[in-house]
């Protein structure tokens, strides 16, 4: 009679050449995971500048942006990572919420430790969309520099991303 199955030995091949297949695939699908979690960070970011220079330009007022713990106040203290508040600016756009100003949209905390940052605390917008300062913003992961992503928002309030800030250098981490 023919013993059915497989032995021990042809076991422990199978164990291990799937071991194999799986260790080589485990760090591209980590690196697959930063770059889409960094790219939907920075297209989040770049959505929300977008709309608040629409809704300066439709309101016909300044609308500024803010980094913010606790999506209710500015923090200078904060970092953009933790957070954001895009708000009509409605005294002639001073840079500070104030009470009865009417907060349009708010952004959470960003997942992954990824960092946000700018050389701003705040952006405003003008009527005609433009901003009172051209600024980039910084997004790294734990891979540092060499896949930093930035956000480059130009005088005319228009954001784009690129592998440069505004002054035309490489992005650096802190």
């Amino acid at each position: 009679m023919k013993a059915r199955g497989y032995s021990l030995i042809e076991l422990m091949v199978g164990i291990s050449m799937l071991v194999v297949i799986v260790g080589m695939g485990i760090p591209s699908f980590r690196t697959t995971i930063l770059n889409n979690r960094m790219s939907a960070q920075v297209n989040d970011f770049i959505v929300m500048l977008t709309y608040a220079r629409s809704e300066a330009i439709k309101r016909n007022a300044s609308v500024s942006v803010c980094k913010s713990e606790n999506q209710t106040a500015c923090a200078s203290d904060a970092t953009w990572a933790d957070g954001w508040i895009v708000w009509v600016d409605a005294n002639g756009g001073d840079g500070v919420l104030d009470n009865g100003e009417v907060i349009l949209r708010k952004g959470s905390a960003l997942e992954g430790n990824n960092s946000l940052t700018a050389s701003t605390d705040v952006t405003t917008f003008t009527a005609t969309g433009f901003v009172t300062a051209a600024t980039s913003f910084v997004t790294c992961d734990s891979r540092g520099e060499d896949h930093a992503r930035v956000i480059v928002l130009n005088l005319s309030g228009r954001p784009k991303s690129a592998d440069y800030d505004a002054s035309g250098d490489a992005p650096t981490c802190s």
